[in-house]
């Protein structure tokens, strides 16, 4: 086998990081922390149990450490530390973990979401106080989304009410003054529901705007099992750059007051989100 250059001991450290930045910074936090010189993978991983890194990830990380010179392997998953040779080597390590971590952070945010949520007053005696730190404002993201869009706006639910549609048709009509194309997808309503007066409220919002309009997603099936081709997904979509998508119907006790879970997608997965709805979109009806 032909021999790597010596500068190729770098490579397996900059893959390592490449694949995990996240974990290998971590990994390399406990290192320096550490003022041991025996390094276990095992004792390693167990330090950092809960915060969602392996131990391949460890075992990886101290490989390529150990390539470098700043561990000794003295067995498998076992090493001592070369301290001259680690302080030598750690400012170039730390600049690599920083370097490739802001070079993949805008991709890993465009793959990640965030999570959505709306929860009824007295969710705190369900899940703890804490609950919704982890969490986004469903209905303050959906308000979002249409208020800083600049090119297009999509919203489909299947079911709404007057107080939402009334709510979101302000919003809306301000982002059609700047020159934004909304388009609102909806199941054809029942005569004399609070969803037929809903979608009211979003056509007259809507009628003097040429490419803005609302249409309705569905038709008669004779293979659906319950005789309509239609839809159940809950979207809002901005400029297909963000988009949400989840359980929440527009309407209040969606919004506002019972348990609905969502999730806030970035460009990559709200781009294709966003081609699907057009689509659909144009198979839509205006009635």
């Amino acid at each position: 086998m032909k021999s790597r250059p010596v500068d190729d001991v770098w490579f397996e450290y900059h893959d390592a990081c490449l694949a995990h930045p996240t974990a290998v910074a971590t990994i390399e936090q406990a290192l320096a922390e550490s003022e041991q010189l025996q390094i276990s993978v095992r004792e390693i991983a167990s330090q950092l149990a809960g915060t969602g890194i392996t131990y391949d990830q460890v075992a990886r990380t101290l490989a390529a450490i150990g390539r470098l010179g700043a561990l000794l392997p003295i067995s498998e998953a076992n090493y001592r530390r070369i301290p001259d040779a680690d302080a030598k080597t750690r400012p170039e390590r730390h600049a690599a973990v920083r370097a490739i971590g802001w070079a993949t952070r805008d991709l890993g945010r465009a793959i990640e979401c965030d999570l959505l949520v709306a929860m009824p007053a007295d969710a705190a005696g369900y899940v703890g106080s804490d609950f919704s730190r982890h969490f986004y404002d469903l209905r303050t993201t959906v308000r979002t989304l249409v208020a800083e869009a600049s090119k297009r706006v999509i919203l489909a639910a299947p079911y709404w009410d007057e107080q939402v549609a009334s709510d979101l048709a302000d919003l809306l009509e301000r982002r059609l003054r700047a020159g934004v194309r909304v388009a609102v997808l909806a199941r054809r309503p029942q005569a004399g529901t609070t969803n037929e007066r809903a979608l009211a409220i979003l056509r007259a919002a809507l009628a003097d705007s040429p490419g803005s309009e609302v249409r309705i997603l569905e038709r008669a099936s004779k293979v659906d099992p319950f005789g309509a081709s239609t839809f159940h997904f809950k979207v809002a979509c901005a400029d297909s750059r963000r988009a949400y998508l989840g359980s929440a119907n527009f309407n209040t006790a969606g919004l506002n007051s019972r348990w609905e879970l969502g999730v806030l997608l970035g460009p990559r997965n709200a781009g294709v989100l966003a081609q699907c709805l057009e689509g659909l979109w144009s198979a839509a009806s205006a009635q």
